[in-house]
């Protein structure tokens, strides 16, 4: 546990990062047992084709929705990959500092999207 946390040139009191670290772990969470959950619709997708006995060939997946799931699953799991980054900056320390400028994220910001990795300027050339 940090005992002095900074965010930038702040500092942060114990209080609100934990609270940032807990609004975190429910984010991971809840994208865990939502990519859990595609991940079986989409097996189950599967295997309904293949059990049908009608032969299919991959663009028939296209037009039984397996594709779009995938998709989906490939951008919740971006999502999920970006809250697990920045509960290791907290851990690490790095947790308010962008990524790219090394200047400090706005508290606004970091309450809006408690995974960013970039201040509001960086991320409107680059993403969240």
């Amino acid at each position: 546990m940090l005992l002095n946390p900074r965010i930038g040139e702040r500092d942060v009191n114990e209080k609100q990062l934990s609270a940032w670290r807990e609004r975190l772990i429910a984010l991971r969470d809840g994208w865990r047992h939502e990519l859990r959950e595609r991940a079986d619709a989409i097996a189950q997708q599967v295997r309904s084709l293949e059990s049908s006995g009608i032969p299919t060939h991959p663009a028939d997946h296209d037009s039984e929705g397996v594709e779009k799931e995938v998709e989906i699953a490939r951008s919740e799991r971006a999502v999920y990959d970006q809250v697990q980054a920045a509960l290791e900056r907290i851990n690490a320390g790095r947790f308010g500092t962008c990524e790219e400028c090394g200047k400090e994220i706005s508290q606004e910001r970091l309450d809006a999207v408690p995974y960013a990795s970039r201040c509001a300027s960086c991320a409107t050339s680059r993403g969240p």
